[in-house]
């Protein structure tokens, strides 16, 4: 996922760049390794461990480089303008040559969350609290959620975020349950209640472990917990607007869901459909080649500012 990245800021001058879902820091590392000609880099992430993995990573890669400043911060990138602000205020003046955002969760980060801390609530094969707070200063969590929502929005929930076919039954099924043998506590009781309920509607055995039966339900309600549609919604316009001229947003995303979303911001913010400072410089699917036993396709668009015509 970090090549195609790679590829197209590769003809580009890099003098300040911001990943704004830093993760373990694998596409700044290689970003600064790549561009010598970096002077600021800007590394955000909502989850504060995230940001601690990261940090020694890219101080290491900038090590050589006397010239460039890493800045670090566990906030969400909804916050980017006002982020940029207090690093920098000329920063927004002058604008970023390069922003990255990728969306979801990846194969990496989910393999990382499974096999390494089943207590943040990701994983469908280890068992842990119903949690799923990227931050875990918000309040709200996956059992909240799932024990207090009524069936109505249980099942807006699963429908519009999960894209599950079976999301009028699973809701029913969830409220009756709790009802009936009281809240759900832990991933593997949830796992295997919708395993249970899915087998019983007839559904077809997985062929690919991102098909498990249970990734819907967790999508919904990670989306749910941490706010993610509303937090695009703002976050790429406002990531557009602190662009310099010549610069690229490139967002990656791993669903149809938060793709759509993009896209149509991408399209607002695109010449083509108003007169504007933007235009959709690329749109590429991409393989998560960090998982082959994935049938995942994610999905690479660019946004490009141009150039004032003088």
């Amino acid at each position: 996922m970090i090549n195609p990245v790679l590829q197209h800021l590769k003809p580009n001058r890099l003098e300040t760049f911001v990943d704004c879902t830093l993760g373990n820091g694998a596409h700044a590392f290689e970003i600064i390794r790549t561009h010598p000609e970096l002077r600021q880099v800007v590394g955000l992430d909502l989850d504060p461990d995230a940001v601690l993995l990261a940090r020694p990573k890219l101080e290491a890669a900038a090590a050589g480089n006397a010239h460039l400043r890493l800045h670090f911060a566990s906030v969400n990138f909804k916050c980017l303008k006002l982020q940029l602000n207090q690093i920098d205020p000329g920063l927004l003046q002058r604008g970023v040559d390069g922003i990255l955002m990728v969306l979801g969760l990846s194969a990496m980060q989910l393999s990382f969350f499974q096999l390494n801390t089943p207590e943040r609530g990701f994983s469908h094969t280890m068992d842990g609290p119903l949690d799923m707070r990227f931050d875990r200063r918000s309040r709200m969590t996956a059992e909240i959620i799932l024990n207090s929502w009524n069936e109505r929005e249980l099942g807006r929930l699963l429908r519009d975020y999960g894209e599950e076919q079976h999301w009028q039954e699973l809701s029913h099924s969830i409220a009756e349950t709790r009802l009936k043998k009281g809240p759900f506590k832990t991933t593997l009781q949830l796992v295997n209640f919708i395993d249970r309920r899915k087998q019983n509607l007839g559904s077809k055995p997985p062929r690919f472990e991102d098909e498990h039966p249970a990734l819907p339900t967790f999508q919904a309600l990670r989306i749910a917990v941490n706010d993610e549609i509303n937090t695009l919604k703002i976050a790429v316009p406002q990531a557009a607007s602190c662009l310099a001229p010549g610069g690229s947003l490139i967002v990656i995303t791993s669903y149809g869901l938060e793709d759509r979303i993009v896209s149509g911001e991408f399209q607002r913010l695109d010449k083509r459909v108003l007169e504007s400072e933007f235009q959709i410089a690329h749109v590429r699917p991409i393989e998560d080649l960090s998982q082959q036993i994935s049938s995942q396709r994610s999905q690479m668009r660019v946004l490009q500012r141009l150039w004032k015509r003088t």
